[in-house]
């Protein structure tokens, strides 16, 4: 079932590429706000001891450790959304792909059924002239005839 759907996503089902998509992109997000919690736990278990880390940032030259956890967090959600963007441009040209790749098929077999009946036609009409001048002909030869 995964190849198929694969397979259907590159080839012909820009839903399925969506729906791809629109898991990912989802994943990605719960995944931002569980990062997003934590970090917000740590901050707040950090802040509870203040007084630790204001002795701690004073001894020290470097940035405080809540500074460098807000860093990392801004690095973290840089990355993310990164990661976001790039799958929802791959997936968007993977949809588009699909679309045209459906729409070309489509064309090409309505191209197909509309040569098919031109030729029914172009038949149908030299079947007739046919007709028609052989009619034409005994009707002649009657209007001769004494």
């Amino acid at each position: 079932e995964f190849i198929e759907a694969m397979y259907r996503m590159k080839n012909a089902d820009s839903k399925t590429a969506t729906k791809f998509v629109k898991h990912i992109v989802t994943r990605m997000d719960e995944d931002n706000k569980e990062l997003k919690e934590q970090m917000a736990g740590l901050l707040e278990h950090f802040s509870q001891g203040q007084s630790i880390n204001a002795t701690l940032s004073s001894n020290s030259q470097g940035p405080s450790i809540e500074e460098e956890l807000l860093q990392r967090l801004h690095v973290q959600e840089q990355r993310i959304n990164q990661a976001i963007e790039t799958a929802v441009s791959r997936a968007s040209q993977a949809a588009l792909q699909a679309a045209m790749s459906a729409a070309t098929e489509a064309a090409s077999n309505v191209m197909g059924q509309v040569n098919k009946e031109s030729k029914h036609l172009a038949n149908t009409v030299a079947a007739k002239m046919d007709l028609q001048s052989v009619s034409g002909i005994s009707v002649m030869s009657r209007s001769f005839s004494f």
